[in-house]
This record gives structure tokens, C-alpha cells and sequence, in this order.
């Protein structure tokens, strides 16, 4: 039911993808167009998308700050709290890391640096809230074919479930601007052990979509492609082929996550500090004949 509120009212899809992935923060680099000037220099052209996505990305601000307000002043449960935004942020990771998957125009060098601002901003919400570090206790409720659902039991120590949600989409921005080229050994490996969060399917299909500066970068090369593949296969091996997707543990095919995905709400019982017979009820209340005798 959250979700689906989510989708349809509070945080549309179209409202991440445009906050996250096409809202452009840092200026005078576009994603929208780039290309090499006479002098053989990367020249940048705006085309106005950032302003156009200006209000997406403060409508996904205002509203996670609306709803850590709403559960403030109702005095919820700190546990209660970050169960709701770890659902919230799966939600919003699941939906921006299926869509870059799927779309070939957010495959570039500049759009990574700009989704990577982004993503900044969330962390430093999430900060500011101390929503991170999170203590364990989330048990998920949803299976399907290529994904496992596991219970967050992480030390408290360093147990960042909700905040490890952004891991996924901080290692494709990391992936997008890292150098692609010939297929040696350390660049092969750098990406392999950059991209923990993301399955193989995933990494093969960033590098496949990317879409490098016409005259500034090559293509991604197909030797370049096996090579990686190739290495992925030797280290991901029986369980260590799986990756963390905050509490799912994805297989090595997964390519796009269930947004659809939900967890089970616990909410912890504190016992009143106040002895219930100490208190007084006003009579106006009329409930006199209810209450026993002590």
C-alpha cells in the first residue's frame, strides 16, 4: 500500500527519475549535448533540461522532508522511522537504477558526474537526519525468481542498511566515469572491485549502453567487454556470485529490481514509564463506570 502511495501520488516515477537522473546541478556541464570544438577542446552546450528538472528534484527534497516531519511531530519511534524511509529509498534507488539501465542517453561521463551530485545531496539528507547508521530488525516479504530475500542483520556498529540502498547507483555513476578502454589487467580489476553493489548483468549492460564524447574518448571496445565479463565470472563464484541490494541478495543475472518490493513493519513496544493508576481522568470524559477499582 505504501508503494503504491508512493507511485501514484507522493513520488511518482517520473519525479525520481527526473530529481536523480536528469536534473543537472553543476553548471556548465550538460548531458545533453558535448562535442570537440575546432581547437580540439570539450566544449559543453546547454540546453535548459536542468532548469525544466529544477522542481522535480526540490519536489523529492520537500517531500522527504514533509514526511521525517509529519513522523516527528507524532512522536513516532526512531525504529518506526527508519523502517518508512528504507522503504521510501528502496522505492527511489530501485526506480533511478532500473531506469538508467534502460535508458542509453543517461550512459555518458557527464550524466554520471551529475547523478553523482545528486546522489550526494541525498546522503547529506539522510546525514543530517542520523537515519544513518541504521540498526537491524527489517524483514522483508516479497520473493521472486531472480531475487532472494534476506533479513537486515547487520552489526549495529556499521550496519547502514537504508544508507547502503545509494551503493548501487554511487558505483554505476563510479562505473560511467571510470576509464573504459584497453582491456589490461588493472583497469579490468578496478572496475570489477568498484562495482560490489551491481550484478554482472548490470555491469555489462552500463558498458554496453555507454555512449562515450564523439572524438574525446573511444567506444567501449568488445575485448574490453569480455575482459570484464571474463574476470566478474572467475571472482563472483557459487555465493559470492550474489550482490547486496540493501537487504535483497541478487543473483548474477538480476538485471532490473522489483520497485514493488516491501518489508514488514515492526513496531517495538515501550513500556509507559507513568503507573496507570496514578492517573486522573476528568470526569467530563464520562467513562467513570468503566474503570475498576484498585
Amino acid at each position: 500500500m505504501l508503494t503504491n502511495h508512493l507511485k501514484e501520488r507522493l513520488l511518482p516515477s517520473a519525479v525520481v527519475v527526473g530529481a536523480l537522473l536528469e536534473y543537472e546541478p553543476i553548471a556548465n556541464l550538460s548531458c545533453q549535448a558535448f562535442s570537440i570544438g575546432g581547437q580540439q577542446h570539450l566544449k559543453f552546450t546547454r540546453q535548459g533540461t536542468w532548469q525544466s528538472r529544477r522542481p522535480h528534484h526540490r519536489r523529492l527534497m520537500s517531500t522527504l522532508e514533509e514526511l521525517h516531519d509529519l513522523f516527528t511531530a507524532h512522536g513516532a519511534d526512531r525504529s518506526v522511522l527508519k523502517q518508512f524511509f528504507y522503504q521510501v529509498f528502496f522505492y527511489i534507488c530501485s526506480t533511478a537504477l532500473n531506469s538508467i539501465l534502460l535508458r542509453k542517453d543517461l550512459c555518458n561521463w557527464a550524466r554520471g558526474a551529475q547523478i553523482r551530485y545528486n546522489l550526494a545531496n541525498l546522503e547529506t539528507w539522510l546525514s543530517a537526519k542520523e537515519l544513518v547508521p541504521e540498526k537491524p530488525g527489517l524483514q522483508p516479504n516479497k520473493r521472486s525468481s531472480h531475487q532472494v530475500t534476506v533479513g537486515v542483520d547487520l552489526p549495529s556498529e556499521n550496519g547502514q542498511s537504508l544508507g547502503t540502498l545509494l551503493n548501487p547507483m554511487i558505483q554505476a555513476c563510479q562505473l560511467l566515469q571510470s576509464k573504459k578502454g584497453s582491456p589490461d589487467k588493472a583497469t579490468v580489476e578496478a572496475i570489477c572491485q568498484n562495482c560490489r553493489n551491481l550484478t554482472e548483468a548490470q555491469i555489462i549492460k552500463l558498458l554496453t549502453m555507454y555512449t562515450p564524447v564523439d572524438g574525446y574518448e573511444p567506444h567501449v571496445p568488445p575485448a574490453f567487454l569480455h575482459a570484464v565479463e571474463t574476470r566478474l565470472k572467475a571472482l563472483r563464484v557459487g555465493e559470492a556470485g550474489t550482490v547486496s541490494f540493501g537487504s535483497l541478495q541478487l543473483d548474477r543475472s538480476t538485471l532490473l529490481l522489483e520497485t514493488g518490493y516491501s518489508i514488514n513493519l515492526s513496531v517495538p513496544y515501550h513500556a509507559s514509564t507513568v503507573p496507570l493508576g496514578h492517573l486522573e481522568l476528568p470526569v467530563e470524559l464520562g467513562i467513570s463506570n468503566l474503570i475498576l477499582p484498585l
